[in-house]
């Protein structure tokens, strides 16, 4: 809000706010002042998501089944006491602070997502979020979801998949950070599939992959040109901000909660006086 106000172009590590209607404020001062606002949700740009993506465009699923998330990574205790890590203020817990790329990714690819049924639990990191949450998805295009995401996988992260399974197909982007096209099987195959694996895997040191880099190019190549939309567009980081908030709202609640009543979480970015769950 303050480099905005200063004129600013700003590029914001994920989430883009804490609470959407944060956002949205950030939304409007951006377009009326004419400045680049994005947000660091960096998996959209590698290549077995691209690939992916453009296989849900082209309707090569058909009529999409189950998609899936799962998440598997390791933090160990000493991440969550630097005083901001892990609390419901600052933070969040695995599907606000690790999770969130892969739930972006998924709502990107096949959302919007109608309504969520999800639970949530500390199994081995003390802290005031989360480190473990199960969730159900019903997406509005009749497709349903799961998504399993835990930083108490042991000894160290192992996993960062997401699925899509169709009536004409099926396809896993795995790796541990959405960078390896695993599986890519379609009844009405093509020449160009055999080639989709190796051509569109990467190798990577870690879940944080190689996408920085080509965000940030294409924010200052477009800069340079005068052009200041965002290349993530900032509405779809406030739905995925928005479907963090309902998967939480509806541990909250015990139940199913539907995204058209665009539930809060009671404490996601409030202070919780450092108490810790």
């Amino acid at each position: 809000l303050l480099a905005l106000n200063l004129g600013c172009h700003v590029l914001v590590e994920k989430p883009i706010t804490m609470i959407p209607s944060e956002a949205e404020h950030l939304l409007r001062i951006s377009l009326a002042n004419n400045l680049l606002l994005t947000v660091a949700f960096q998996n959209r740009l590698n290549p077995a998501i691209r690939i992916l993506k453009q296989a849900v465009d082209n309707g090569r699923f058909g009529k999409i089944t189950t998609a899936t998330v799962r998440l598997r990574w390791c933090r160990y205790q000493d991440y969550y006491e630097d005083g901001w890590h892990g609390t419901w203020a600052n933070d969040g817990g695995v599907i606000n602070q690790q999770a969130i790329h892969h739930v972006d990714a998924l709502n990107w690819l096949v959302g919007p997502v109608e309504s969520v049924c999800s639970t949530i639990s500390n199994r081995l990191n003390l802290l005031e979020a989360e480190d473990t949450m199960v969730a159900l998805l019903k997406f509005s295009n009749g497709s349903l979801g799961t998504l399993e995401a835990t930083t108490a996988a042991r000894p160290k992260d192992v996993e960062a998949s997401l699925s899509i399974v169709g009536e004409k197909g099926i396809a896993v982007v795995g790796g541990i950070a959405l960078n390896n096209v695993e599986t890519w099987d379609f009844v009405d195959s093509t020449p160009e599939d055999k080639n989709i694996k190796d051509k569109y895997s990467l190798d990577v040191p870690n879940g944080y992959g190689l996408s920085h880099g080509p965000l940030l190019q294409s924010i200052i190549d477009n800069i340079k040109q005068g052009i200041f939309d965002s290349p993530i567009p900032v509405p779809e980081c406030i739905a995925t901000s928005q479907l963090i908030h309902a998967m939480y709202s509806s541990y909250e609640v015990g139940g199913w909660v539907n995204l058209l009543n665009q539930p809060l979480s009671k404490k996601l970015g409030k202070v919780t006086h450092g108490n810790r769950e």
